[in-house]
């Protein structure tokens, strides 16, 4: 696969990372080398990505191909909430107050307390705030 992308054969480098379940590296490819990917190469892509539990970098690439509610999704899945939450001020911005509330319960049950208050107020739910 790197030896593919030193020679600019990009796609053939994706295939190849993807087939070595290197979804992330084929990823890399993508970010780095900005070209015209077909929809199926990027799907493959997430799919791996998504399986490898990289969810955030899932949503990004959902980002990059214009595609918002599965970016949302996996931003979600993978507790990016700090990316969950600029898309949705872009795109959705009703979301921010329940992605906030969200994102504070997470670190509830990460233990991180603290963290959460700041996003409870965020949120508007003084209740939870007050309570954790």
């Amino acid at each position: 696969g790197e030896l593919q992308e030193q020679e600019g054969d990009y796609v053939r480098a994706i295939d190849l990372y993807l087939r070595g379940g290197m979804a992330a590296k084929a990823a890399s490819v993508v970010n780095r080398h900005n070209g015209n990917y077909s929809p199926e190469l990027l799907q493959k892509i997430v799919g791996g990505l998504q399986a490898s539990g990289m969810h955030d970098r899932a949503g990004e690439l959902y980002c990059r191909m214009g595609l918002v509610a599965p970016a949302m999704d996996a931003f979600r899945k993978g507790h990016a909430y700090r990316q969950a939450i600029e898309l949705a001020k872009q795109q959705q911005p009703a979301l921010v107050v329940s992605l906030e509330e969200e994102w504070g319960d997470w670190l509830v049950s990460q233990r991180q307390v603290d963290a959460a208050i700041n996003h409870y107020i965020e949120a508007g739910a003084s209740t939870k705030a007050i309570d954790a």
